[in-house]
């Protein structure tokens, strides 16, 4: 059912009369239309003159397709597998054929900017999405210095995604996939080489803290070393005068 103000459809389970999901499409949805034969719903929307394609099993938009002015009705010929929307405004009907749906293609512009303990990873969407709305991005880590180190995966639905787990002052490059209904894309040129940034680790006193190094020491035991420290300082010195004050 066409929720017309809402932007969305709602899916009706017959048996028990309950809606089991909402699936969001575009402005001012008016017209629904069935192919049971691939299980693909069309829902015309008023607004933008499009028309979004709904996978019946996953109960998500796969693809929108530019209709005519104003698409308003909407029906299937399952035999060819085409849909024929009607363009109220436009005195038009527009003929969709079935949708080749592909993997989407590789993201561009991959850049890798190193902070404390992680690498941020940007990129730029591909140009196409193979027909299917893209769901997600996959970033993938190589080392460089040693490969064995390598092979860290971390997924996002955007750019940047952050990448975690790397090995301390190695370098690395990275590459990113874009994934859709029917599966993951080439994937990026790689990015260039970035070296992980050391850890710092501060203790509660700043002032102690041994920049850059993962070996500062905690606060007890920097004031204990500093008390013994002024302690011998202060021995040698009257060590030093008692032997001054016994001279000649």
């Amino acid at each position: 059912m066409a929720n017309y103000r809402g932007g969305t459809v709602s899916v009706i389970a017959g048996a028990s009369n309950t809606v089991t999901a909402t699936v969001p499409v575009g402005g001012h949805p008016i017209g629904v239309a069935v192919n049971e034969t691939t299980n693909t719903v069309y829902v015309t929307n008023d607004v933008g003159g499009r028309v979004s394609v709904i996978d019946g099993a996953s109960n998500t938009v796969t693809a929108t397709v530019t209709a005519g002015n104003t698409p308003y009705g909407v029906a299937v010929n399952e035999t060819r597998n085409t849909a024929y929307v009607a363009n109220y405004s436009g005195g038009t009907v527009s003929v969709i054929a079935p949708l080749q749906v592909t993997v989407p293609g590789a993201p561009t512009g991959v850049s890798a900017t190193a902070r404390s303990g992680q690498v941020s990873v940007a990129f730029t969407p591909p140009a196409s999405d193979g027909g299917s709305v893209i769901t997600g991005y996959t970033v993938t880590a190589t080392d460089t210095t040693t490969p064995g180190n390598g092979g860290q995966t971390v997924s996002g639905t955007g750019s940047p995604i952050v990448v975690t787990g790397l090995t301390s002052g190695d370098s690395y490059t990275f590459t990113v996939t874009a994934t859709n209904t029917v599966g993951a894309g080439a994937a990026s040129i790689t990015s260039s080489a970035v070296s992980q940034v050391k850890l710092v680790v501060t203790p509660t006193d700043s002032s102690l803290a041994i920049t850059g190094s993962p070996y500062a020491l905690p606060m007890g035991l920097a004031g204990l070393l500093l008390i013994s420290g002024l302690a011998v300082l202060g021995s040698a010195r009257l060590r030093s005068q008692s032997r001054t004050l016994h001279v000649g």
